[in-house]
């Protein structure tokens, strides 16, 4: 009986010191009277608010589980309509948020504008007593090299690739593409086995369950053996939960779409207005892209010229092109006017047809390709990614 008493005695004591709930102490300045918005990431709802008085604020709460969450400050006047505030002057940072106390310390003449602005030099806010935000940073500063050689090869495929583009220098952008290309894909790559080694030693960091649900969201250059892979690292902290039981779900539909899986055989309408499936138009044998696109889609249009140069190119690589548009005359007039002289679908529209619902595209253009077998084999295959992918596939 005395050891019953004292192992319940010591479990009421590890109850009592699990923090209940988080407090939120805020130290910003040059903002005063600013009012400052705690907004989950994921939903995008705001959670909690505050004004800034004499520099600081306090926020408390709870939250379910650890997660990423944004800090806007608005230092617009209090009585500005949500539609005519100044865009500059709303400030944002985010940090993973848990039960804890938390400290967080900034200057809004250094925090991000919640729109990019070009030649603002910016810093995240500092943040302190949240476990999770350490680790997500201790991440970041694995990744701190890397991150900044792709940022480099970002401002070099805008300066050699799309800048001549645009100007008419097309075989020189797409030289330069190519190399930036495969630059780019090796960072990548390292990149992404930064963060699964992280995955590994931290399956707990709540940054380690978002990455990995990123890597498995819509149209994926994952195996389905690797989506298993990562599924197992998180298992063992994360395994009951209702994240977990989530990401599980998204696992099995990234599954259907993982490179090496055969291609699903929706039914979309021809030029005749009639339905057809995909079996009847996807050759066997060949390689073959598979592009999402739409009238009214400004870079899908801009990409057209490009693929009828690689129909020139090369002419054993075929294509077959859904439209999403809505209306049926939208989608002919620019047929017309594109001059489109390859295989031609249409979707009932983007949200309410097969693209979106069995294929998962998000956004458009959307490209990928199929093997001669008829399995996904790669994606975001378009631009320079193409020209890329085309050379090494073709040796030419």
């Amino acid at each position: 009986m005395k050891r019953l008493l004292l192992i319940c005695g010591a479990a009421a004591l590890l109850c009592a010191c699990q923090p209940k709930g988080f407090v939120l102490d805020g130290s910003i300045d040059n903002a005063e009277g600013a009012k400052v918005s705690l907004i989950d990431a994921s939903t995008q709802q705001e959670v909690n608010n505050a004004r800034i008085e004499n520099g600081k604020f306090r926020m408390e709460g709870s939250v379910d589980a650890p997660g990423r969450y944004i800090l806007q400050i608005d230092t617009n006047d209090p009585d500005t309509p949500s539609d005519k505030a100044d865009a500059q002057k709303i400030f944002a940072t985010d940090f993973y948020l848990e039960n804890s106390k938390i400290a967080i310390s900034a200057d809004t003449r250094t925090l991000p504008t919640i729109y990019w602005q070009e030649g603002r030099v910016t810093e995240p806010a500092l943040v302190t007593g949240s476990r999770q935000e350490e680790l997500r940073r201790a991440l970041d500063e694995r990744r701190k090299e890397v991150n900044a050689r792709l940022n480099g090869l970002y401002k070099r495929m805008s300066e050699e690739y799309y800048i001549p583009l645009e100007e008419g220098r097309a075989e020189e952008a797409r030289k330069a593409g190519v190399e930036i290309v495969r630059a780019e894909q090796q960072a990548q790559d390292e990149r992404t086995q930064i963060m699964i080694e992280f995955a590994r030693e931290h399956p707990e960091a709540a940054v380690s369950f978002d990455e990995i649900s990123y890597l498995m969201g819509g149209l994926t250059s994952l195996t389905a053996a690797e989506v298993d892979e990562y599924l197992a690292i998180l298992a063992p902290a994360w395994e009951g939960t209702p994240q977990f039981e989530q990401l599980k779900g998204l696992a099995g539909m990234t599954k259907r779409l993982a490179v090496g899986e055969p291609y699903i055989d929706c039914e979309f309408y021809n030029l005749d207005g009639e339905k057809v499936k995909l079996s009847t138009v996807i050759p066997q044998g060949r390689y073959v892209m598979l592009e999402f696109w739409a009238s009214w889609c400004g870079p899908c249009r801009g990409e057209i010229p490009h693929l009828k140069h690689i129909r020139e190119v090369y002419p054993d690589f075929d294509i077959v092109s859904v439209s999403v548009d809505d209306k049926d005359a939208d989608w002919k007039r620019a047929l017309k006017e594109e001059k489109m002289d390859w295989v031609q679908l249409r979707d009932e529209g983007f949200t309410a047809g097969k693209a979106f619902s069995e294929y998962q595209v998000m956004g458009i253009p959307c490209c990928l390709v199929l093997d001669p077998q008829g399995r996904f084999y790669k994606v975001n295959m378009r631009g320079a990614y193409l020209d890329a992918f085309l050379q090494e596939l073709y040796g030419r």
